[in-house]
Parts: C-alpha cells; structure tokens; sequence
C-alpha cells in the first residue's frame, strides 16, 4: 500500500514575529501553514496582512471564518493566474463578532482598496479597469483610498476627512 500525498501549492505568503524574530510564511488554499523560515519560496504570490500568527508552527490553519476567501483566491490563481499575479497583498481586517473585510493593493497601483469579503475574476477585473480609468484621467496618485465594496468605485482624495 502506498500513500501519496500530492505537494501543497503556496497561495499566499504572510510575515509572523515572534518576541525573538520575524519569520516568512506560506499558506495553501485551506489556509494551512506549511512552510516557515528562511527557504520560503514567497515570490510572485500576494501577501495576507493583518494576520497575527502568536506561534509559528507547521500545520497551524488560519480561522475557518477565511475559508471562502481563501477558496476565490485559491480559485483565481487556478482559473485567472493573470488577474492572481496583479495582486501584491491583501490585509485582512478583522471586524467586530468575528467578521473581516479585505483591502487589496493592487500590484501596478499604489493605492489600497476595500472590496469586502470575496474576490473573484470578474470583480477583479472591473476594478482593474476602473484604477487604469481613473490613472487616464490623473488623478490616481490624488487618491488616498477606494472603496469597492458596492461593486461601483468610491474614493476618498488625499486631504480629505
């Protein structure tokens, strides 16, 4: 009898710290730790901010409550690996009764933006293009943050309160 186990694929990548030091890690797509330390292959892959890892060990599962965001992204890369690859990081904001809401930077716009608690390709790609709208126009590097939570883009310019 022999068992295989088919190699993990990395889906995202996160940075823990320890009171000592700072570690990379990489996920898969259940949310599963499986590689920390200095040989991490994190390159080309969104990073999850906002997670806070109190011990780093192989085999830790990021909260349940993630999963189905977890599972668009995992599904982006299989399905869309060039909308996944237009993604630098994604920070996860915890809201209150355990609920979160994602900001994504978008890797050729220096600007964050709130799309809530799914991403998928068609959303993604509707606010890609809605960014290179509003780079055309100039006023992209005049905005502090979106919101396109609603599916329309909303932004707030700097300066504003």
């Amino acid at each position: 009898l022999m068992i295989r186990r088919p190699p993990r694929s990395t889906l995202s990548s996160s940075s823990a710290a320890s009171d000592v030091y700072k570690r990379q890690v990489v996920f898969d797509r259940e949310g599963v730790l499986f590689a920390a330390g200095s040989g991490v292959e994190a390159e080309n892959i969104p990073v999850l901010s906002g997670i806070k890892i109190e011990r780093i060990r192989t085999g830790l599962s990021l909260s349940d409550t993630l999963t189905p965001f977890l599972h668009d992204l995992g599904e982006l890369r299989q399905s869309h690996p060039e909308l996944y690859d237009l993604i630098s990081e994604i920070r996860i904001v915890m809201t209150g009764n355990g609920g979160y809401e994602l900001v994504l930077y978008p890797l050729s716009y220096p600007i964050r933006v709130w799309i809530g608690k799914r991403i998928n390709a068609g959303t993604l790609r509707y606010l890609l293009f809605a960014l290179h709208f509003v780079r055309e126009k100039g006023i992209l590097e005049k905005i502090d943050e979106a919101d396109f939570r609603t599916g329309e883009l909303v932004y707030r310019m700097k300066g504003e309160e």
